[in-house]
């Protein structure tokens, strides 16, 4: 059931926005990439049975994230 929710809260945003101001097909790309990033942060709660599992995981998604753009930057790309 957790992992139902999980899917269906973050697909209500992207739903948002694609129904109201911007392209449907760029929020799916959206949602369909951040969606993997948050069931594993919900399995991993499960495997932990603690808060700050996924709170880790989405924070090591982040940084490698934000690492990707200041490289992307840093190379003219």
């Amino acid at each position: 059931l957790g992992y139902l929710l999980v899917a269906l809260l973050l697909a209500f945003p992207r739903l948002c926005n694609a129904f109201t101001h911007w392209d449907p097909a760029t929020e799916m790309t959206l949602y369909f990439a951040q969606l993997p990033i948050h069931l594993i942060a919900c399995w991993s709660y499960k495997k932990a049975d603690s808060i700050f599992a996924p709170v880790l995981v989405l924070t090591i998604a982040n940084l490698l994230a934000c690492g990707r753009v200041i490289l992307m930057v840093l190379l003219g790309v």
